[in-house]
């Protein structure tokens, strides 16, 4: 009895860690913070959210903060941006998409590092 006890009170506190978690990561997709921008986070060598999306002309303003020991960067060429962000260092990239499609966020020293950003007309 004693040891289901502790498995339900482990389950118990999985679940809530598992939804904080969710609502989290939902979150970074779509929340603005103090800087007025939407989040996006570089942490394991993996950016979060994994897709972004926006409108053509519409003025993107994005705080991206890399929780990484390492200098990564935030690229979309075709929107010419380049921006390096120094290791546990936030950056804000503004930027407008000027055509609809699909393009790829990356970090340039790390290549597997990558999202996807969706621009809608």
């Amino acid at each position: 009895m004693k040891n289901e006890f502790y498995f339900s009170l482990w389950r118990r506190r999985a679940a809530i860690g598992f939804l904080g978690a969710a609502l989290m990561v939902g979150a970074m997709g779509c929340g603005a913070n103090a800087s007025g921008g939407a989040q996006v986070a570089m942490r394991d060598y993996q950016f979060a959210p994994q897709t972004y999306q926006a409108r053509v002309g519409e003025k993107v303003r994005l705080v991206v903060k890399n929780d990484d020991a390492a200098a990564h960067t935030f690229t979309i060429p075709e929107f010419g941006v380049n921006q390096n962000i120094p290791a546990r260092q936030q950056a804000v990239i503004e930027f407008q998409p000027s055509a609809a499609g699909v393009y790829q966020y990356v970090c340039l020293p790390h290549p597997n590092m990558r999202g996807t950003l969706v621009v809608k007309p």
